[in-house]
């Protein structure tokens, strides 16, 4: 199962993944929607920060920081102030939206490091099987039997 396409994202790859960052939080709004009689003003982005996993998974750094930026507005808009802003300006909720904020941040950075790493694997996978037949190559063009010595371990 392969999760990326080896090679580097295209432009419309990369429109994709704005796409699923932003249908995560569409989906995880309606989800905190649902759940708003059991949370109340309890916990106002705690289930938009899926949202943002999701995106960093699929998208790294640039969608997930776009998932934490519309969740923040999304979540400060719905259920911190009333529209007028005038309870977002309380300690308690400028506090939780810091915190947000920099919870969001870090997932979207372990995000674009997961996605980057995930991509250079499947370049070096990709330079392995290209080494490997080379190497099969050139034994074939020898008439040799290809064989692996076996590891010496003391």
């Amino acid at each position: 199962m392969q999760l990326l396409p080896p090679e580097q994202p295209t432009a419309g790859a990369q429109q994709r993944d704005y796409v699923v960052a932003f249908a995560a939080v569409l989906a995880a709004l309606g989800l905190r929607f649902l759940m708003n009689p059991l949370l109340g003003q309890q916990g106002p982005y705690l289930i938009l920060s899926l949202a943002i996993v999701v995106a960093a998974f699929y998208g790294g750094f640039g969608p997930a920081l776009f998932a934490t930026v519309l969740s923040v507005s999304i979540g400060t808009y719905f259920f911190i102030g009333s529209g007028l802003g005038q309870d977002f300006f309380q300690p308690q909720n400028i506090s939780r939206t810091v915190l947000f904020l920099l919870i969001g941040l870090s997932i979207a950075v372990i995000g674009g490091r997961l996605r980057t790493s995930r991509h250079d694997l499947a370049e070096s996978v990709r330079q392995l099987r290209a080494s490997n037949r080379a190497k099969d190559n050139a034994m074939a063009t020898l008439g040799q039997p290809v064989t692996i010595a076996p590891a010496v371990v003391d």
